[in-house]
Formats: structure tokens, sequence, C-alpha cells
């Protein structure tokens, strides 16, 4: 190397890079260690807390209720943390720091060989360092590191970038193609973005002329064979295809030529909005809605899309496999998530995780295009120029990310304001706001929300009502609570949640006035709640209540039993417990 003085195929060279690159990807994400759990990460590590998850997932069986997700690695993952951390954040967000910085040590070693076999042995190093440089200091990656829950990114990733390392080095160790399957299979039971290994390390075989090898086609039907493995056992207790939403699809379902060009104007419109952000993150945000869907906007995104595919047949034509690989490896690895725009599986049309494996195909074509440049004499000050002001731009701008990720107020704040017009970061807000003792503050959040600009569904709807009458009952607005968990039912009568708080509430009149009719009405409530979500150890809990004040032991003792197996708060489980003993104190006597 003319620029670097060291022989990187020295055992302690390679050794001094790999310190260097991990150490310098954990220290930046430091400030993340002293973040709380945030939106479902509570959730997620209650959900995972128990070894069941991880081994159930494995197992082939006909479930009654079939999951969306098929990631086991991910439950593993929760369950190691829960028995060396137990509920403590810190611990958790180790392990995504970890995480990310293992995937950033083999993305450096992987472009490093990558651009050997390319030929390009005057830029390996160079390359490596830049790329990855740019990969572990883009802010766009803080909500899948520094959100406890956004690990799946970065699990599958990090497998990922294993898994094409060895895949690319399996010339130099036999054995190393045995770890690049293993490696592949993780990887899809981390997240399904997995299954995109196979294309992708075919495109590198022909960059590298590794295709031409019998030996290839071995690999390859190996690989293949391990896809089909996954589908099957994932199949087996999980749904594999989501029916298309209408939300961002608007169009008459009975046209299907009009459909199908709406998918994919959102398509397009979908994949210009994630290519914007990588290229200017600075208006990054936790909650993205909706996509902007003007005329305007699809005309740049066609635009760019054309552009994009202009330089990626050129670069193939021109044999510049570094570009036209990055190219494909981001529009790749992003199809699966812009697909979500149109599937609407989750709450928000875009989310800046899934940039995150993305992204290192974008990495890889900039560290390229900068380390060409610097080795031209009269584009060297600016090359170097202009990388030094990026990676600055993109440490100062992922360190300052991480404060919005410290806890919930701060989060759904920040989203509050950004996605001023959906009611789902404002209920979000609300709700951190009541948590923190500010009732009075979260009120206005919820009267604020409740206007016709607002976008919201019927089920978050529902949700803002619950919650609403819930921050209603902490100022001692009873009859007011008792309107909006009623409005919340009327406006999506299948969430358990208002049915369980109206009974709560009847339990209290019930006991206070020692009227039957207040039981009466509980007993609705509750059992509504107890139909609907059979697995809400709180609605079974409650609904024992009733049945014991009501002299009803018998259906008391199998509610109270099933709260208790369910899982409680430790309050309502010391409660359950005094009324398990006091129904068996009651049964002794009798007898």
């Amino acid at each position: 190397m003319n620029y670097f003085f060291f022989n990187i195929n020295n055992v302690k060279v390679k050794l001094f890079y790999s310190i260097v690159f991990f150490a310098v990807s954990f220290m930046i994400y430091f400030p993340s260690l002293q973040n709380e759990f945030v939106w479902d990460d509570k959730a997620a590590v209650e959900i995972n807390f128990n070894f069941n998850a991880f081994v159930d997932s494995l197992k082939p069986y006909n479930a009654e209720v079939k999951s969306n997700y098929y990631r086991p690695i991910v439950y593993l993952s929760y369950f190691i943390d829960s028995r060396l951390w137990d509920k403590n954040p810190l611990g958790y967000h180790i392990s995504n720091n970890l995480f990310n910085s293992f995937t950033v040590l083999f993305m450096f070693w992987f472009v490093y060989y990558f651009f050997l076999r390319l030929g390009y042995r005057d830029y390996a190093l160079g390359g490596a360092i830049v790329s990855s440089l740019l990969f572990l200091t883009h802010p766009i990656h803080v909500e899948s590191v520094s959100w406890v829950s956004a690990r799946t990114d970065v699990l599958c990733t990090l497998f990922f970038m294993l898994g094409v390392l060895m895949h690319i080095t399996k010339s130099s160790n036999r054995y190393f193609v045995l770890i690049a399957f293993a490696a592949f299979y993780l990887s899809m039971i981390s997240k399904e973005l997995g299954i995109l290994f196979l294309p992708l390390v075919v495109l590198m075989d022909f960059a590298t002329g590794e295709i031409k090898k019998r030996s290839s086609v071995i690999i390859y039907i190996i690989y293949a064979a391990l896809i089909v493995l996954y589908f099957y056992v994932r199949s087996q207790s999980h749904i594999n295809i989501t029916n298309v939403s209408d939300k961002n699809v608007e169009v008459v379902a009975a046209n299907n030529l009009i459909k199908y060009l709406d998918i994919l104007k959102v398509l397009a419109i979908t994949y210009y909005s994630y290519i914007y952000k990588i290229l200017f993150p600075v208006e990054l945000n936790s909650f993205i809605y909706d996509i902007t869907k003007d005329t305007y906007y699809l005309v740049g995104a066609l635009f760019f899309l054309f552009f994009t595919a202009v330089v990626f047949v050129y670069s193939l034509l021109k044999k510049i496999p570094v570009i036209y690989v990055g190219i494909f490896w981001f529009l790749l690895t992003l199809g699966p998530s812009s697909l979500l725009s149109v599937i609407k599986m989750t709450p928000t049309s875009l989310a800046e995780r899934y940039l995150y494996l993305p992204s290192i195909g974008f990495s890889i074509i900039l560290g390229y295009i900068f380390i060409r440049l610097y080795n031209i004499d009269r584009y060297k000050k600016a090359a170097l120029s202009a990388l030094i002001l990026i990676l600055m731009f993109y440490s100062v701008s992922t360190i300052n990310r991480q404060k919005v990720w410290a806890s919930d107020l701060t989060l759904w704040k920040d989203a509050s304001i950004k996605s001023e017009y959906a009611c789902f970061p404002h209920n979000n807000y609300a709700v951190a706001l009541r948590e923190a003792g500010r009732s009075a503050e979260a009120i206005k959040q919820y009267l604020y929300v409740n206007v016709p600009d607002i976008k919201c569904s019927k089920a978050d709807k529902s949700l803002l009502y619950n919650n609403f009458g819930v921050a209603l009952l902490d100022v001692n607005q009873a009859d007011l609570a008792i309107k909006s968990f009623e409005d919340s039912i009327r406006v999506f009568q299948y969430y358990f949640k208002p049915h369980m708080n109206l009974g709560i509430h009847y339990i209290s009149a019930g006991l206070k006035n020692n009227n039957s009719e207040d039981f009466k009405k509980a007993k609705y409530y509750l059992q509504n709640a107890v139909e609907l979500n059979p697995g809400s150890g709180d609605s079974h809990h409650y609904l024992s209540i009733v049945y014991k004040e009501t002299g009803d032991y018998k259906n008391a003792r199998i509610h109270v039993k099933k709260a208790l197996r369910l899982g409680l708060a430790p309050p309502q489980k010391r409660d359950a417990l005094r009324i398990l003993n006091e129904i068996q104190n009651s049964d002794t006597k009798e007898n």
C-alpha cells in the first residue's frame, strides 16, 4: 500500500485493525448504554423472558394462532440477556452495541477481501477503511442500534456479513464455506431479509469470476436447499404471505390494472424516499406514518430510479463491479422493506432501521469513489476534505440522535413534532407524560389529537380513547373517563382494554356502593375482555374478583388460576394469591 505502512497480511496488523474498528464502533454508540427501554422494548423483553419462545420457534407444529415472524435467534438473544441482566436496559443496549460492532468488523474484512478478489489491490485497504467508517458513523443506524427491539436488523446483518465474508474467502480455507452455510441460515432465522444472501453472492461471484467454477454450482444448490429448509420449518407455525393493504394503494380493487400501477407508484416513491434519507440524513424520524404521493415527488422518484438504472447498466457494461454490486446490494436488500409500504404490516410506511443492511451497499460505493479520487493527485485534497467533513457530520448526528432514543418521553416528543398529523406518536407521548406523573399535559395531547386533521386508523383511535380515559381517571374525571372508554369500544369493538378498564371501574363502584348492578356491568365488560384477549392475565384476575364478590367461588378459582398462569405484575399477583388463599380457606370451612 503506498499510503499505509502496515503489511496487512501480518496477523498482528489484522488484529490491530480489527480491534480499532470494533472499539470505534462500540464507542460511537456508548451514549446509548444510558438509555431506557422505549416503545415496545418492555413488551419484547417480557414476551421473550423464558426459553420456551426460542425452543418453540424451532419446532414445526401447527399452531392455532400463527405469527407473522419466525426469528428464533432474536428470541434467543432476549433470553440470554434476561438471564444475564434480568430487566436492566443497560445489558440489552450493550448487546445491541456488540452486535453492531461485530457487524462493522465483518464488513471491514469483507470489503477488503472483495476488493482484492476484484483485483483492486491498491484500493483494498483504503476502500475497506473508508467504507467501514461511513457505515459505522452513519446516523441512519441509530434506530437499529439504540432501540433494543430493532436488533432484528442488526442480528440479521451480522450473520449476513459473516456469511459473505466466509463465502468470498472460501478459497483460502475449505472450512470457510461451512461457516458461510451456517451464517446464511442464522441470518434467515434472525430476519426474513437474510434470504437475499443467495442472489447477492451469485452476483459477487460473477464479478470476481468465481461463478465459472464447477464447485460454485454445488454451493448455490446447498444455499438453495437451506432456503427450502427455512421455508418448510417456518411454514409449519408461521404465516408466509400477507395480503396487500389498501392504506397506501388508493384504488378501486375491481380495476386490477390501475391497482398494479398504483402499487408500482408506491414502490417507486418508497425507494426514492429511502435513497433520499440515506443521502441526506438530516430530518430523521422514528415514526413516518405515510409516504408522500404527490405528482412532483413521483416525477423525482422516477427520474432518480431511472438514473440509478442507467448507472447500474453502465457499470455492468464497463466492468466496474464495485458500482453494480453496490447498487444491486442496496436495491435488492431494500426491496422487502419497500413492499411493507404496500402490505402495511406495521404502523409506519417507512422505517429508518430498514436501511441498516442496504446501507452497506451504499457505503461500499461511496468508499470506492472516495478512495479512487484520493489516488488522483489533483483530487486528493478535495476528496480527503470532503470525507472528513462527512464523517464529522455523520458522527455528531449519530451521537446527538441517540439522545432522542433515551426514553419514551424524548422519543415521542420528537416524533409527535415531526409527525404532527399522525395520532400514534401523540398517543404514545401522552402515555409517556402520564407515566412521568404529568397527567394534565397528557390530557392536552389527547385533546390535540382529537381533531379531524389527524390521521388515525380505527384501531389507533380506539387505543387513543382508551388511554385518554385512563388519564382522565388520574384527575378524578370518572364520568368523562367512562365516556372515553365507551367511545373506544364504539370506534373499534375488538380492542380488549377499554372493556377491561370499564370492568375495573365498575368493580370499584360495586365495592364502594355495595351495588350488585355495578358487579353485573363489571362481569359483562370483563367477560368481553377475556373473550377478545384470552391471554390477558389482568382480565382474568379482575373477572375473578367479580366472581368472588358475587359468591361464585368456582369461577373465581378458575380465573384467578388462569391469571397467575398467564402472568401478572407484582401488585396484581399478590392480590390474586390473596384471593386464591381466601377461596381455599372458604372451601376448608365448608368441608
